[in-house]
């Protein structure tokens, strides 16, 4: 029996029987980005694959190289490089954390072959929500400030479809302070509102705010308060002195009291007058008049007497001008005396904090002004007190 043979060629036999290598991937060319989410919450870690593969589809299984991970969010959270090591077998898991909400990018590159590249995009959506609390970095004590609230996340990204109520706590508690009503969000105000505080005491104050959410947002925002503080004088026959009862830091009453006995007399059968008087330069753009400037006092009073008395502030010269005056009467016996009282006033006036104004004294009686003049004086215009017997303190804003 003959048998016959019939050469079969290489290639005829690498289809009947596996070659040796043949199967084997080649060097990486690609590579793509795989189990990445399309959408992500700021602040989340994002884990994606990278997986590396050859010119024919196949994973790069051999593949030694450094992969860099980089995103259009720049504030994103990326890890380190990684050098691709036998056991990954051309595969490896990436972490990074995305900060910036709206369409993003993850993209992974080869150091050493920048056209070796995949990207993956990642849509990130707020955070957890937090309160930006915007007020004045001073204000002046009784009069109201603009309070803004914008709603962001953790990593300052804009929640404009915020839905809540907003409530608000004040530091400050004293009289005349008002904390802000509740401020309601819709969703549909962009996640931007204002509203308005007024505060009352001097110094630091902290205005919070915090809705019912889950979780809760929460912030605050803080302020220095301005006011009028007056120190009083050390000496003095005739003082002027601050009414605790009747100031606060937005309005003040000075007191012109008499710091001792004063008796002034005389033994002439005439009539007379005697008075108390103060032109006092004072910086108007910190202060003003009250509703009531000037309340004379009753130190001048007495039978058959009239006290009159004015005060007011120059328009254009900002001296604060007062004066008291008790009309005398004819009488039949000689002396006729006016006798005042330690601590009795003469008059008072009440000056109020401007809504604009700024740190630093309005008169300082250390150092007075050489327009100042003050005196108490006889029916004849003698002054029985001097100008250098008058004790004026400090009034500033602080």
């Amino acid at each position: 029996m003959i048998r016959s043979f019939r050469f079969l060629g290489a290639a005829a036999l690498c289809w009947m029987v596996a070659c040796s290598g043949n199967n084997q991937p080649g060097a990486a060319a690609t590579c793509v980005v795989a189990q990445a989410p399309s959408t992500s919450v700021a602040g989340a870690s994002v884990g994606l694959l990278v997986v590396l593969k050859d010119a024919s589809g196949k994973v790069a299984t051999g593949y030694t190289g450094t992969m860099k991970l980089t995103s259009t969010d720049a504030r994103a959270s990326l890890p380190a490089n990684a050098t691709f090591g036998a056991s990954d077998a051309g595969s490896h898991t990436f972490a990074a954390a995305l900060l910036t909400t709206g369409a993003q990018t993850l993209t992974a590159t080869d150091v050493a072959n920048p056209a070796i590249q995949c990207t993956a995009a990642v849509t990130v959506t707020p955070g957890a929500p937090k309160l930006v609390i915007s007020v004045p970095a001073d204000a002046n004590a009784g009069y109201p400030v603009t309070v803004g609230v914008t709603v962001k996340d953790l990593f300052d990204n804009a929640i404009p479809n915020y839905a809540g109520t907003v409530r608000f706590t004040n530091s400050d508690a004293g009289t005349g302070a008002v904390n802000p009503d509740p401020l309601t969000f819709t969703g549909s105000q962009g996640g931007v509102g204002s509203t308005s505080a007024t505060f009352a005491s001097l110094g630091d104050q902290t205005l919070s705010a915090s809705d019912s959410g889950t979780p809760v947002a929460s912030g605050a925002g803080k302020v220095r308060v301005h006011g009028l503080v007056y120190t009083a004088p050390d000496t003095g026959r005739v003082r002027l002195v601050a009414n605790a009862a009747q100031s606060n830091p937005q309005v003040v009453q000075l007191d012109m009291i008499a710091n001792e006995r004063l008796v002034v007399s005389t033994f002439f059968l005439v009539p007379g007058s005697f008075a108390t008087g103060m032109n006092l330069p004072i910086d108007t753009t910190r202060v003003g008049a009250d509703t009531t400037l000037f309340t004379p006092g009753t130190a001048l009073n007495g039978t058959g007497v009239t006290v009159v008395g004015k005060g007011v502030i120059g328009a254009t010269d900002h001296i604060l001008y007062t004066v008291l005056t008790r009309k005398r009467v004819a009488a039949s016996i000689l002396g006729q005396g006016t006798e005042v009282q330690p601590n009795q006033v003469f008059y008072s006036v009440r000056l109020k904090l401007q809504q604009t104004a700024t740190a630093g004294p309005v008169f300082d009686g250390a150092q007075p002004s050489p327009l100042l003049r003050a005196s108490v004086r006889d029916q004849f215009g003698n002054d029985f007190v001097g100008q250098n017997e008058f004790g004026l303190g400090r009034l500033e804003v602080r």
